[in-house]
This record gives structure tokens, sequence and C-alpha cells, in this order.
């Protein structure tokens, strides 16, 4: 069973606020920012025809959902609020867009959702490429590479994307030598960036925010979710918070919370891109399912814990100086340096670690312009797939 629910259903009176403007009108802008099928696609009319089943005395003689008197069980006693509901004051809570028109949409992860926004923004034949940070997310890579869209890379510093190289790579962009369109979305990682960690400052934000209206970039902004209580005063505003023309899609995720494999999240928007979201998620992929919704609701009500992330930092503590804030390898110095690339070293280091029995994702996976020999090398680390005693072992 998938709850099918409005985030406006749930939005209090006082959330509505109103006196908020209307995101700008991207429906007049769709053949710039969103492909054909996009603009072909309408929600299927079975489900907007359910609408009228609202209207008190009416009798369903259309659709093909039974009446509860045909269903096998009587009752179900597995109750929990709508997690939808959670999802709405939770985005209010910590994005509070500024306009009045938002909303929420479930789905089955950032993966599924990111899939979705490149297939409603993209098309191969259209020459469509995006920016985004040099080393970013290697599953958001993925999904865009089979749709032949070209990743453009900026430049980044300890903060993620730096405003002044945005500008001048899309002030500077050249058709006929870049071979493409000039890029017309920006994905990017503001907080906890995979694989740098890099964390946007808010005026960081603001600039590039600024640079992309300008070009009139859509934003694209995937980050996992924020933890609530004292820690919440302390959350960076998101690319959300700060939007003014509904130009930015903010993907949340909790998948891998609950077990492998079982994915929810959600997608916040202005309406007029939401309801152009919706419908290749309903041609694809449908919400997240009533049970992982329980579940995860309950975990979110009762408790949310930081073990595994204190372990790690003890773990750092127990096992590192306590001076050292950043280890770098200076692979230069290595005899063999002039001999082998900097991919064949990374290798050898994975191959080295892997048969000391410790796992690594090396730092190549995630470089954004994968035709480009990397500039770096580094691996990345997580401190979840680990129990405390092994991961002492890999240090």
């Amino acid at each position: 069973m998938a709850t099918v629910a409005n985030s406006d259903v749930f939005k209090r009176s006082r959330m509505k606020q109103a006196g908020k403007p209307s995101a700008e009108d991207w429906a007049s802008k769709r053949s710039a920012h969103f492909n054909c099928k996009s603009q072909s696609l309408s929600p299927w009319i079975l489900k907007q025809a359910a609408g009228f089943l609202k209207i008190p005395g009416i009798i369903s003689r259309g659709g093909g959902l039974p009446i509860s008197e045909h269903f096998p069980y009587s009752e179900i006693l597995m109750r929990s609020p709508q997690m939808m509901r959670f999802i709405t004051e939770h985005v209010k809570l910590v994005s509070n867009p500024t306009y009045a028109k938002w909303q929420a949409c479930q789905t089955l992860g950032s993966a599924g959702a990111l899939e979705q926004a490149v297939l409603m923004r993209c098309d191969r034949n259209r020459g469509n490429c995006v920016l985004t940070e040099g080393y970013t997310f290697a599953s958001a890579l993925e999904t865009m590479a089979p749709k032949v869209i070209e990743v453009v890379s900026v430049k980044t510093d300890d903060q993620g994307i730096l405003p002044d190289d945005t500008h001048d790579v899309l002030t500077d962009w050249d058709v006929s030598v870049q071979g493409s369109r000039k890029p017309h979305g920006l994905y990017t990682i503001p907080s906890a960036q995979i694989p740098t960690g890099a964390i946007q400052g808010i005026e960081r934000r603001r600039v590039i925010y600024a640079v992309c209206r300008k070009h009139n970039i859509f934003i694209l902004e995937d980050e996992p979710p924020e933890s609530l209580g004292s820690y919440l005063a302390g959350v960076v505003a998101s690319f959300l918070s700060l939007d003014i023309d509904g130009r930015v899609l903010r993907v949340d995720s909790f998948s891998n919370v609950l077990v492998p494999r079982s994915r929810m999240g959600w997608i916040t928007a202005s309406n007029q891109v939401s309801q152009c979201y919706l419908p290749h998620v309903e041609f694809a992929n449908p919400r997240s399912g009533e049970s992982a919704q329980i579940i995860l609701w309950k975990l979110l009500d009762d408790t949310w814990g930081y073990g595994e992330r204190n372990m790690l930092f003890a773990t750092c503590e127990e096992l590192l100086p306590e001076e050292l804030l950043w280890l770098k390898v200076y692979n230069t110095r290595h005899s063999k340096h002039l001999h082998r690339s900097l991919l064949e070293r990374e290798e050898e280091i994975f191959q080295s670690a892997l048969q000391r029995g410790a796992l690594r994702t090396s730092g190549s996976w995630f470089c954004a312009e994968s035709h480009t020999p990397p500039r770096k090398l580094f691996l990345h680390t997580t401190f979840v797939s680990a129990t405390e005693d092994s991961m002492k072992s890999a240090f």
C-alpha cells in the first residue's frame, strides 16, 4: 500500500503565511528548462477524475479502485500519522521556502529522484550539460552518463563551488567550441559534500545563487536530512531557503537508514516544477511503501542516534595524532612518480588496502569529468559500514 498524499493537506493555516510572493512563472519557460517529454506529459487522467470523489453524495462508476467492502481485510491495526505530515512540517521548519506555493513529493530515495529530475530537464538531442563540483557523488554522475549529458566541472575550495569560476565558465561559454548548449542546470551537494566533505557557508550560497539567477541556471540541491533539536540552529540555510524564484529543486533522502534497499525520500520545489516532476514519477517509480513510511516515522518519532559517527570520531582520536587536521600525501615524491600515472598509483593503493582487508573507494570514481586525467589522489571512507572493532583494524 502506498499512501498518496499532497503536502498541501498538512500545511496548517499558520504555515501558509499569506503575503508571501509567488514563485517565478516557470510554465512560460518550459521550452528552455524542461525537455520535450516533460512538456508533453500530464497527470494521469484517472487520478484527476478521482478528485471528483470529494463531491458529497457522488457515486463512483469510473476508476478501478474497489470500495472498502471488497477488500479482503476488514481492518489493519498498523496505524501511524501520515509520513507526509512529518515531511511537510520538516520542510517548513528547516527550509521555510520564501514563496507561497511549494510542494513536497515523496520519492524512492535520492537516486530515483535525481534520475527523474534529470529526465525532466535534459535531453540527449538538445546537447544539455550540467555544472557540478570537480569531484561529486559517483551515483549522480552515473545517472547522467546514460542520458548522454555532459558534466562540466567548476573549481572549488574548502567551501565548495567558487562563484567567480562558475560565472567565468558561463560567461565565456562558446557553443562552437564546447559543442553543446550553455549549461542551464547546477547539481550541487552544499553540505558535507561527497566526497570532499566541503560545506558552503551562507554567504557563499548567496553568491552562487546570485550567479545562477544572472545566468538563468536551475539548481538541483542534493543533501542528506538534517537532524532536529539544538543542532538545527546551526544548520546553514539551504538553497531552497534562499530561493525567491522557484529555481531550486531540493532532494532529501532517508535511503539505507532502515535496512539496505529500503529507500525513502522526498523532493521540494515550487508547485509548477513539482507538477512537471510528478508525471515522470507516475510513469516510472512509485512512491515509497506504507511499511517503510511507518517504520521510518516511528524511528524519527522515538529516537535518532549518532553512535556510528561518534565511533569514528573516537577511533580517530585514539589512533591519529591530536594535532592532525588533514593528511596529504605528496605522491610526486615517490621514486616511481615519473613511471606511473596518477590512476595507476591510485589503483595500487586501492589494491594494497584490499589485500590487507580494508575496502575504500577511489577518488577518481567521483571525478565529474571522467574523460580528463585526475588532478588529485585521494581515498574516500565512511563510518556507517563497519563495526567499532573492524573500523580500528581498518585504520
